[in-house]
């Protein structure tokens, strides 16, 4: 709708000035508009911040739950180093204190993607994030390994080898136990070795930080086109 052509339209200066004035009522009010940015800008830095940033050089065990012993940590990153090497698959194990009202499912395919776990033309990169104060545990298998782990395998991993050992406080050896299950579990599969590009930017980032913005502009003009129609 061209509101300029709605002014000249006008036959005197004071009938502008009212049109004008009328028009300006139709549009949210600076405190609307700064309010609305900041629910936005706050959503997506909580979402964004309840993933940190990736470590450099990475890791393959991010203890953030701080469950886990120096001695315990490069053991497991010794044997997940050795196996990614012989094998291409990269196994992450992350703990976190709490999920801060995320799903966890959610979470853990947000933060494989992020963190662009495993190879990308081979997507053979497997998650295993665990949640402290929500006692849940979850695997984020990439589609290159789906064949070989699959979701009742995970399942039965988590529940045999560690539920047992994490209810006695023994979480390195729950980590051990599971890893060499799932070692056994992926004994058959075969990767190339593929170039991974680390500046793609996920689309979970566009989304966050793209869309949105675009959305809010669209969704505002629609607003302000439907009370002027009114």
């Amino acid at each position: 709708m061209n509101y300029q052509m709605k002014f000249q339209e006008m036959e005197t200066g004071s009938a502008f000035i009212t049109k004008k004035q009328d028009f300006f009522k139709y549009i949210p009010s600076i405190q609307q508009i700064i309010f609305t940015s900041c629910l936005i800008l706050i959503t997506n830095f909580t979402f964004s911040q309840s993933i940190p940033k990736k470590p450099s050089p990475a890791r393959f065990v991010n203890d953030y739950a701080k469950i886990l012993s120096e001695e315990d940590i490069q053991k497991l990153e010794e044997k997940l180093y050795h196996y990614q090497d012989t094998s291409t698959v990269q196994i992450v194990i992350v703990t976190v204190e709490s999920l801060l009202n995320r799903d966890i499912k959610d979470l853990t395919n947000d933060w494989a993607s992020q963190w662009k776990i495993g190879q990308k033309g081979n997507d053979n990169g497997l998650l295993i994030l665990v949640a402290l104060k929500e006692k849940q545990i979850r695997f984020e298998v990439g589609y290159g390994l789906e064949a070989f782990l699959t979701d009742s395998e995970c399942l039965n991993i988590i529940k045999k080898d560690m539920f047992p050992a994490f209810k006695n406080k023994s979480y390195a050896l729950a980590f051990h136990l599971a890893l060499k299950s799932i070692f056994t579990q992926l004994q058959n599969a075969e990767f190339e070795v593929v170039e991974t590009n680390q500046d793609t930017v996920s689309i979970t980032q566009w989304l966050l930080y793209i869309l949105i913005p675009i959305v809010l502009v669209v969704l505002l003009g629609f607003v302000i086109y439907k009370r002027i129609s009114n």
